[in-house]
């Protein structure tokens, strides 16, 4: 298996289905690993294209958020069936509290149906709440894998925002008015 360092890219095998594998140590907080599926200006087409717990499979199920656990997450995703707007796919992660700092060894793997499986490990990180780990992006007829390793702070909203995922803030929900008394 190759493991590519920070910045550094590999070709990937679109045949068949791709398996995404990202494993944390002990994570000092919940961890949620999400998925973007990204078009040429660099946003979800709409927030099916969200991939994260509560929202697992995209459109179509060619990608789907299989597993979820305390120390692991696993995305299944048919490379050859996504539509052609969709350019890229980002692995990513936020955590509810504390930093990535703190999670140095969280390791991807990315193994396609056929060919050579490709990892990235997280060897660096600071006070990030939410990371970028890689993309799989498409290149000529096929794909790529790039290892990122860039953060965001403040978790898992302003990552989201940053690929066009509208999040509400819950202090600017308006209150249910309570219905006047029956006379």
């Amino acid at each position: 298996m190759k493991t590519l360092p920070k910045g550094a890219n590999a070709p990937l095998s679109s045949a068949g289905t791709v398996r995404i594998e990202l494993c944390w140590p002990r994570a000092p907080a919940t961890l949620d690993a999400v998925f973007f599926a990204v078009g040429d200006n660099g946003r979800i087409p709409s927030d099916d294209w969200f991939i994260f717990y509560n929202q697992r499979p995209s459109p179509g199920a060619i990608i789907d958020l299989v597993t979820t656990q305390t120390d692991r997450a696993e995305l299944r995703v048919q490379l050859e069936r996504l539509p052609a707007g969709i350019q890229r796919l980002i692995i990513a992660a936020a955590l509810t509290q504390g930093s990535f700092r703190d999670l140095i060894g969280v390791r991807l793997r990315v193994t396609p149906a056929a060919g050579e499986p490709l990892a990235v490990e997280l060897t660096e990180a600071e006070d990030e709440q939410a990371l970028i780990f890689a993309e799989l992006y498409r290149h000529g007829s096929g794909w790529k894998l790039r290892a990122v390793g860039q953060g965001f702070r403040g978790g898992l909203q302003p990552l989201a925002e940053h690929f066009g995922v509208t999040v509400a803030d819950e202090s600017q929900v308006p209150e249910t008015p309570t219905p006047p008394p029956i006379e």
